[in-house]
């Protein structure tokens, strides 16, 4: 079971096992708490800055349709793109959006960032299911895996709300987005150190004149032309290949 769920965690040939595991679940944690809106601390928002309860519920369930949004193109950008560069990226855009959310006083704004917190939350929780899946339903069963995902998610959330609560009584309803802000940056630091790089080659098949072939690489940048070719074949349009790597950023 260790050994399948090594092999769905893309970590480094010289990290040992269970650190693959825990850098799954630290990964995790961040991305099942985060949200633009906590129901937690709903009354302290409301009397800070004089707004109605419901524009509040109206970023929380944002935050659902952003991610109802994200997940049709899903699909379309996994082939594509590394796991650690959507990981990344992902949990970068997410600490600057905590962010300002935490520091602006206009539900509007709150409401666009929570829309985009949940189309990010999207890539980044099917990235962690696919990682984990492994360790709960070795035989990749689904119902088996989901009786151990939901409960983990759910319990999160009423974790969530709980810290919200305590952190919005003890010190201000921004801390919540502080404290969000603290494991992403925790969990980046550990896909910096422990994620492997890697690099998915895509290609295109376009039509040009010239069999022109270029390609790019995080590594090297270099372009190829082919030569025209000459005789009886050589007008007319000639399908072009086009081959690059997807960039890991900070890798």
């Amino acid at each position: 079971m260790a050994v399948q769920t090594l092999q769905s965690v893309p970590i480094r040939p010289w990290v040992p096992r269970w650190l693959g595991i825990v850098t799954a679940f630290v990964v995790m944690l961040p991305i099942i708490l985060i949200n633009g809106a906590y129901t937690g601390n709903i009354t302290e928002v409301s009397g800070t800055l004089g707004v109605l309860s419901e524009d509040i519920s109206m970023a929380y369930y944002a935050t659902s349709a952003g991610m109802a949004v994200a997940y049709p193109l899903i699909p379309k950008v996994r082939p594509v793109v590394t796991t650690k560069t959507i990981l990344l990226s992902d949990l970068l855009l997410q600490v600057i959006l905590s962010f300002i959310c935490a520091q602006v006083n206009q539900m509007d704004i709150i409401i666009v960032c929570s829309f985009f917190i949940g189309f990010l939350k999207a890539f980044a929780m099917l990235e962690i299911i696919i990682m984990i899946r492994p360790l709960f339903s070795p035989q990749n069963i689904r119902s088996e895996f989901y009786a151990y995902f939901y409960p983990i998610v759910f319990s999160a959330g009423q974790v969530s709300m709980a810290v919200t609560a305590q952190l919005a009584y003890y010190y201000q309803w921004q801390y919540m987005y502080y404290f969000v802000i603290l494991l992403l940056l925790i969990a980046i630091v550990f896909i910096l150190m422990f994620f492997r790089y890697a690099e998915r080659p895509i290609n295109f098949l376009l039509r040009r004149s010239i069999g022109e072939v270029f390609c790019w690489s995080p590594r090297s940048c270099y372009s190829r032309f082919g030569r025209q070719p000459t005789g009886r074949h050589s007008t007319g349009s000639r399908p072009l290949k086009l081959r690059y790597t997807s960039f890991c950023c900070l890798c």
